[in-house]
């Protein structure tokens, strides 16, 4: 293809505004190489509505934006799809309150129609990996591609940041539903990504919910895996329980919260 093909090719402000609902300026930089000044007369007509500096929707839906398209637009990379939001896509939610999306760009906290929108880094043992491995999926809403994380990294994700998740019992009743089908979860990819996050209390609280339940038991190679990473000192399951109201299994070396411990009994094994 010549040059001259080349730009021919390339679609007008215009087009790329009719095309896109949803766009950053990264996005239409690349993709019509005009610089993001060019939209002031688009955003003056109305033919556009700037959500915050560097992200656009079209005025038709400006009222009420999917919240994963928008949160993927908001920084700009391509933001993925993470953590506890991560788990209400996989859920089928169609509009979480709380959009949480992966990043290498800084996004500051804010709130837009209802819906908090917050940007975080890779876990850095994982850096070289943002983009790459079965942990991702490419998905596709409106003509528009996005990415989310896999509901099996989400849910080991939240394991490892709690303050990103929607709290040890909901994962727990959520990985009680989902063991109890079969073949519904990737444990060997739950497994590796653990692994991969380096962090021993993670696995402990991930190994020892599997452990907890019927489907498993302390001998199955899954869980054994898991078990020698095990933290080398009592640790807390979650760091934000009262000590003095948690119950300590010894096997995974972990301070269980009593509510939690009550939630996974009977399969709770001592």
């Amino acid at each position: 293809m010549t040059l001259d093909e080349l730009i021919a090719a390339r679609p007008t402000p215009a087009e790329f505004i009719a095309a896109h609902r949803y766009f950053n300026d990264t996005e239409y930089r690349e993709k019509t190489h005009c610089s993001p000044n060019s939209l002031k007369y688009h955003l003056k007509n109305r033919k556009l509505v700037s959500v915050r500096r560097g992200t656009y929707v079209s005025p038709i839906i400006a009222d009420w934006p999917d919240p994963y398209l928008l949160g993927s637009r908001l920084v700009a990379d391509i933001g993925i799809i993470a953590y506890t939001t991560a788990l209400h896509f996989h859920l089928g939610d169609p509009k979480p309150e709380h959009v949480i999306v992966v990043s290498d760009a800084r996004l500051d906290r804010f709130e837009h129609l209802g819906v908090v929108y917050q940007a975080v880094k890779q876990p850095h043992p994982l850096d070289p990996y943002r983009l790459s491995g079965d942990c991702i999926r490419d998905h596709e809403r409106s003509n528009i591609h996005f990415y989310v994380h896999t509901l099996e990294r989400a849910i080991v994700d939240c394991l490892h940041r709690l303050d990103l998740g929607p709290g040890l019992e909901l994962l727990w009743k959520l990985l009680w539903k989902l063991l109890s089908a079969r073949n519904t979860l990737d444990w060997s990819a739950m497994i590796q990504h653990a692994l991969a996050l380096g962090d021993r209390v993670t696995i402990a609280r991930f190994g020892g919910m599997l452990a907890h339940h019927p489907r498993f038991s302390i001998k199955s190679p899954e869980v054994r895996e898991l078990l020698a990473h095990k933290p080398s000192s009592p640790a807390m399951m979650d760091p934000r329980a009262n000590p003095s109201d948690c119950m300590y299994d010894a096997r995974w070396r972990l301070r269980v919260p009593s509510s939690l411990h009550r939630l996974m009994s009977p399969g709770w094994r001592r």
